[in-house]
């Protein structure tokens, strides 16, 4: 199983786990002090939801006040300012809707999204490798996981595949940084159910030029109305004249019906943007 190959590897420390060069302690490292000083940050202001302020007596409302360690003994502003700090890290987590966003959220955004797409891709590439995976760990003394067990995830093994999308519009949301949502609909097939219709919103932060990080979810929908949700987490790099994104994909958990396969499973897909080629997902088992 995938999961058995990932959690091998990682104990095995065999496997270079980023075609990158990177150890995966380093942004993990980062991530902890990223979270960490956010934290000891906010625990400074008088209220954690609000914009940040050196201020001890700040007139503006939207605005907290500078109190020093004066709240670091108080556990509830302590969780206050750790939820704050970990919903920014993560981009699949959304803000509370009483939170005030400000320039630090998205500092500690840009941060965050950077890690967790050094994490995704270097799963991607470990789940999309599977050869050199079988290479290594047949050499580990510590490996016990036999080769017939690996599972490549080819496309004959795909469990959704697309090949037709319609895009349905796009919003600006922020320039600094560069953030914009897109709607798209496409047309697919799921093994084991039939022809499904995926409605997907992604909502994509830009890093650079050539990566961005996206937050998506959407809708699986048979043609007799059964539907289950999805949200996903995925990286995506400009590769000659088009964007290839890697992805892993949640599903929620519906009561019936033929999606029903799909209740809390997890999938890794790949697609391209304006599906130049097939999209595929496979499913963890």
């Amino acid at each position: 199983m995938v999961i058995d190959i990932l959690i091998t590897n990682f104990v095995s420390k065999s496997y270079d786990f980023s075609t990158y060069g990177e150890s995966i302690v380093k942004p993990t490292i980062i991530g902890i002090i990223t979270i960490g000083l956010s934290t000891l940050f906010w625990l400074t202001q008088s209220d954690p939801t609000l914009q940040p302020s050196l201020s001890v007596n700040n007139p503006i409302s939207s605005m907290a006040n500078f109190t020093g360690t004066a709240n670091f003994t108080n556990p509830n502003h302590l969780l206050k300012s750790f939820e704050r700090s970990f919903a920014d890290f993560l981009p699949l987590l959304p803000m509370g809707s009483e939170i005030k966003v400000g320039i630090i959220d998205y500092i500690i955004k840009i941060v965050g999204g950077a890690v967790v797409a050094f994490v995704i891709s270097a799963i991607i590439v470990v789940l999309l490798t599977p050869h050199s995976l079988t290479n290594t760990l047949a050499q580990s003394p510590q490996s016990s996981i036999k080769d017939q067990n690996i599972k490549s995830l080819d496309v004959k093994d795909a469990a959704y595949n697309a090949n037709t999308s319609k895009f349905l519009g796009s919003k600006n949301i922020t320039l600094t940084p560069n953030r914009i949502t897109e709607r798209f609909t496409e047309n697919g097939f799921l093994n084991g159910v039939g022809n499904v219709t995926n409605n997907k919103t992604f909502t994509n932060t830009y890093l650079s030029d050539d990566l961005l990080v996206g937050r998506g979810k959407g809708t699986f929908e048979t043609p007799n109305g059964q539907n289950i949700n999805w949200i996903s987490s995925d990286l995506g790099r400009s590769i000659g004249n088009q964007w290839v994104f890697y992805g892993i994909m949640l599903f929620n958990n519906m009561q019936s019906g033929s999606l029903s396969i799909l209740n809390n499973s997890i999938g890794v897909y790949k697609s391209t943007s304006d599906l130049n080629e097939p999209e595929y997902m496979w499913l963890l088992e």
